[in-house]
């Protein structure tokens, strides 16, 4: 009995370590990091000043009524394909950093556009399902954004295409407390960075302004913010996906990173 029981007995997830993997891997390997997210985020900030608002695009009170405006919905669509593509590019670095490989950028953006299409429409529907969760209870959304966070890596790294939705939900079964754990504090760290930054230039002036210098430094430093908080998020979700690849299946990292040969 007590042996069956030890069998069945869950491996922990190690919430701590995961955590601190995150931020170890991120700091030591900030520059490539920041040079990955910054196209993505850069992109779309100006998507998002150019198809809706700067007011918008810089998080300050809109005056207009955006969800009236076609170009919201485009730059929704763009902001989301964007983010995949980002957390493709992150997953990437994540793994060779791991396995002590090293390529040119330039060759992790082949693997993130193949798959950009499917992660696009998924990405969305996670994002629907958290957004419709969080509307009914907090809880609800949290568990579904833990269920759906490995959508991502399974497209990148598996090549699962639409099928990454149910294998995200396998993949966290069991485990997706630790995970909400860990996307939390990745989160809080986030929008600490983000309010610190928003409370100097509000001391500055604010973001934006009649001043065309203003606005290229106001995109530019939030550009490379969402580049941070983007990039310790995608290392997390890829250090989150290794670890659950390792309990459930014993895959190591060296057998995942043989997709990019």
């Amino acid at each position: 009995m007590s042996i069956s029981q030890t069998a069945e007995k869950p491996m922990p997830f190690g919430t701590g370590r995961v955590v601190s993997d995150s931020f170890s891997l991120f700091f030591r390997h900030i520059l490539k990091v920041l040079l990955l997210g910054m196209p993505p985020a850069l992109i779309g900030l100006l998507a998002s000043g150019i198809l809706v608002s700067w007011h918008h695009a810089f998080g300050q009170a809109e005056t207009r009524n955006v969800l009236l405006m076609p170009g919201f919905y485009i730059d929704f669509v763009l902001d989301m394909g964007l983010y995949g593509i980002g957390v493709a590019l992150l997953v990437q670095l994540t793994y060779d950093v791991k396995e002590g490989g090293s390529r040119s950028l330039i060759a992790y953006y082949g693997p993130a556009l193949a798959t950009a299409f499917p992660n696009l429409i998924l990405t969305m529907l996670a994002t629907l399902a958290f957004a419709l969760g969080l509307i009914a209870l907090i809880v609800p959304g949290l568990w579904l954004s833990a269920a759906l966070s490995l959508i991502a890596p399974a497209v990148v790294i598996e090549r699962a295409g639409f099928s990454a939705l149910s294998r995200s939900f396998r993949l966290t079964k069991g485990y997706r407390w630790p995970i909400v754990a860990v996307v939390t504090v990745l989160g809080i760290v986030g929008i600490v960075l983000l309010q610190v930054v928003h409370f100097v230039f509000d001391l500055l002036g604010g973001f934006g302004g009649p001043d065309p210098w203003r606005l290229g430094i106001s995109v530019i430093v939030l550009a490379l913010l969402g580049a941070i908080t983007n990039g310790l998020f995608g290392v997390g979700i890829a250090l989150i996906y290794a670890r659950l690849r390792e309990i459930k299946e014993g895959t190591q990292v060296r057998d995942l990173i043989l997709v990019f040969d």
